[in-house]
């Protein structure tokens, strides 16, 4: 029989995830907790919600923290009340669909952490930063501006702002949805967050580099079996997962925020220039990361969200290859920066590298 690389790599993968699952089961189950309480405190506002598709959050006054609505869920965890039991697997995804006060949490979480706090110049920038979830805009991507920026909805957002998009968002839901299947089927020998991955590509490179919602979710469908999708334990570890991933990839876009490199007036820049900014941004991120209670914990989204990027390189609308450096080496500098964080996952550079996918670009 002729040798499949790819079914050698999941064998490879399976052994690795099935050493190190119980201990990432844990803590998984301990960061939406860890989060919740590094968010306590944020006051919020009588009857407001979450602003309607693509609206813009309320600007936060200087020195003030955004508002959350009241009721919604802490990352991590389902909704209130028990996760329903649903056969159809899009509204068992929709039942857990990211809100803009999800994302907004995982903001305060990166506005109130010692790094931008503690720097008066960081937190004058956070401070006056308009945060935006763009959940009609399917495009893969996140982004942080100085200049005014139109939603999908036709709402113009004034600057600074970070604006985060619903493509990106579903793409980071079927990963995370991989990613718990993984540890509730700890014997079994696919190993679906990979499959995730390839199905992120797959639905990419089918929508013109975006990320559909529906596509999503169907992904999901295929990736996750129905009695998993309907089995409550697979909710908190699934949106835990997706919310460390939001909190590393707004870290990483107020990294650029904060260093300054959104005020330049020309938009377009030399791709040396864009690619050092880029490697500045993720040091950033990891700043933020390495001040926080358990930091190894926010580890995991870190890694499942960078191999995720790493994946789907050249796969999104815009291909981001020559302003941005390889997502492959992106991860593993990030992996070595927080190297005890790695170390207390029970991981090693050379096991996330194993997660990389075989066609990865050797500057990686």
């Amino acid at each position: 029989m002729e040798d499949d690389p790819l079914k050698r790599l999941d064998d490879d993968l399976n052994e690795r995830l099935d050493k190190i699952g119980s201990n990432l089961d844990e803590q998984l189950q301990r960061l939406g907790g860890i989060i919740s309480e590094t968010t306590k405190g944020v006051p919020a506002a009588p009857g407001e919600r979450p602003a309607p598709t693509g609206g813009p959050g309320a600007r936060s006054p200087r020195g003030s923290p955004a508002r959350q609505a009241p009721g919604s869920p802490r990352p991590g965890a389902a909704p209130s009340g028990s996760a329903p039991h649903l056969r159809d697997p899009g509204a068992a995804v929709r039942a857990l669909v990211l809100t803009e006060a999800d994302v907004r949490q995982q903001w305060e979480v990166i506005r109130n952490s010692t790094h931008v706090s503690g720097n008066p110049l960081y937190a004058a920038r956070a401070n006056d930063l308009n945060l935006c979830y763009d959940e009609g805009d399917p495009g893969f991507n996140a982004y942080a501006t100085d200049h005014p920026t139109r939603l999908s909805s036709g709402r113009t957002v004034e600057p600074p702002a970070i604006v985060f998009l619903g493509g990106f968002a579903a793409a980071a839901q079927v990963a995370a949805f991989g990613f718990a299947a993984d540890q509730l089927t700890p014997d079994d020998s696919r190993v679906r967050v990979i499959e995730a991955f390839r199905a992120v590509r797959q639905v990419l490179g089918e929508n013109g580099g975006a990320a559909p919602f529906e596509a999503a979710s169907d992904a999901i469908a295929e990736i996750v079996p129905a009695k998993l999708l309907d089995d409550d334990r697979l909710h908190e570890p699934a949106k835990t997962c997706w919310a460390s991933i939001c909190l590393g990839i707004l870290a990483h876009e107020a990294g650029h925020i904060c260093y300054g490199h959104t005020l330049r007036e020309e938009r377009y820049q030399p791709n040396d220039v864009t690619r050092n900014q880029e490697r500045d941004a993720d040091s950033f991120a990891s700043s933020v990361i390495a001040g926080l209670p358990h930091r190894r914990d926010y580890m995991i989204g870190r890694i499942v969200g960078g191999l995720l990027m790493a994946w789907c390189d050249r796969h999104g609308k815009d291909d981001r290859s020559r302003t941005h450096p390889f997502s492959c080496e992106r991860l593993i500098d990030a992996c070595k920066e927080n190297a005890q964080a790695l170390k207390d996952l029970g991981l090693t550079v050379e096991d996330v590298k194993a997660l990389l996918p075989p066609d990865h670009d050797s500057h990686g």
